[in-house]
């Protein structure tokens, strides 16, 4: 039971791909037949347009949810997973953080060749037990997206009660968050066996590799993980996609300048000047308010 709710534990490093599924499938089921009988008593003409569309119309409705989950992830991961703009939202920043920190790639400054190349110590792939931490949401986090998101669904399904927006909607945050943690879970996959050879062959594999492994060298870039039916639509609508020629992989050196990023366009470029601002007030406050307790602390040892 713990395999299953889990996908990988330190017994078990691989990504267990089938149980993840299977968890996905047990949980879509029951959430859908909760959804069902629930609307069925509400508002059965609602429940009824969920199946009595043309599939052309969920598909449309499915796909323009998915487009709009896609900027939710981009700007999730950004805002969030990367930044603190309100304290609430520190937990899941700090174990993102953690998942970064347990693999990641960095130039050494300090181990330059005469070319000015530097060596990379690369961390990306997952195989070691202690990687595994906060590699993959929580297996209850289906739920928690579904019910989130449900606060959008619903109102607009009672504005156009004729629509199939609840059905489409659900589909597409179970699709989208399945789509996440399986792409997600086979980027970090080990170099040597699985990807080297892919890449070696492949300019397509080595834009695939390449895309998230940046962004564990650059935070900035990269963000759209699953992204739109797995492309970074939003990273290329921002600016904030970045692949260079000189990928910092498992034993290469690469030349400084090559590892630049470019600067987002608008509005993310200014949504991170807003972000920055509040993050910086919080750290003041948290600076100020750690002042003050140590100011208590050697007045209390005085007395």
């Amino acid at each position: 039971m713990k395999r299953l709710l889990t996908y990988r534990d330190h017994e078990h490093v691989d990504f267990a791909h089938g149980l993840f599924l299977l968890n996905i499938l047990v949980q879509s089921v029951a959430w859908g037949a909760g959804c069902w009988f629930l609307w069925n008593w509400i508002r059965p003409d609602i429940a009824q347009a969920q199946i009595s569309n043309p599939i052309w119309v969920v598909l449309l409705w499915f796909a323009v949810i998915h487009l709009v989950l896609g900027l939710f992830e981009y700007l999730f991961h950004r805002y969030v997973l990367h930044s603190v703009f309100w304290m609430p939202l520190k937990p899941m920043r700090d174990k993102h953080t953690a998942h970064h920190s347990l693999t990641h790639v960095r130039e050494l400054a300090h181990k330059l060749d005469e070319k000015g190349d530097a060596e990379v110590r690369n961390k990306y792939p997952i195989v070691e037990p202690e990687q595994i931490e906060h590699s993959a949401f929580p297996p209850y986090a289906l739920v928690g997206f579904l019910l989130f998101f449900s606060l959008f669904f619903v109102p607009l399904q009672l504005l156009l009660p004729g629509a199939p927006i609840l059905l489409a909607g659900t589909l597409a945050v179970i699709f989208s968050y399945s789509l996440y943690e399986i792409k997600h879970a086979v980027e970090h996959n080990d170099y040597e066996s699985f990807w080297k050879p892919r890449i070696e062959k492949s300019r397509f594999f080595r834009a695939w590799y390449g895309f998230h492994l940046m962004h564990h060298s650059r935070i900035g870039v990269n963000q759209a993980i699953g992204g739109v039916f797995a492309l970074p639509i939003w990273d290329w609508a921002f600016g904030t996609c970045f692949i260079p020629e000189e990928l910092p992989l498992p034993g290469a050196r690469v030349s400084p300048e090559s590892q630049v990023p470019p600067k987002p366009r608008w509005p993310i470029s200014a949504l991170d000047k807003v972000v920055e601002s509040l993050e910086n007030r919080i750290k003041e406050k948290r600076k100020q308010a750690a002042l003050r307790k140590r100011a208590s602390t050697l007045s209390e040892a005085q007395d």
